[in-house]
């Protein structure tokens, strides 16, 4: 997308997000959305662990279909389960990462769907 601008989003007043709770993630990062769409945004990247884990659905539904939304979770589950088919992944994560279970749940729900 070399023609393409890019507006950076780093909450750097409310970091780190990984001892937040999910309710107030999920008001950050729709507040986010907002502001990200009303300057034109055509898609939106939650380039965030716990954020994607904690608000991806959240977000999804709030911007209603207008622009996509991608989180950091899925593509990296996915390159995992398809270069490197190991038994035991390790991840580094925050507490609200590593709590929400997203990634022993992304990780499961891929190795037994079909690649």
């Amino acid at each position: 997308m070399p023609n393409e601008n890019t507006i950076y989003f780093g909450d750097t007043a409310h970091m780190p997000y990984g001892d937040k709770s999910p309710e107030l993630i999920k008001r950050y990062s729709t507040q986010i959305a907002d502001f990200l769409v009303s300057k034109g945004c055509k898609a939106i990247v939650i380039a965030c662990n716990t954020a994607s884990a904690q608000a991806y659905k959240e977000v999804v539904e709030h911007v209603k279909g207008e622009i996509p939304v991608i989180n950091v979770i899925d593509p990296v589950a996915e390159y995992i389960v398809g270069k490197y088919p190991a038994k035991k992944i390790g991840v580094i994560g925050t507490k609200g990462t590593i709590g929400s279970g997203i990634y022993p749940k992304k990780l499961r729900s891929l190795i037994k769907a079909p690649m």
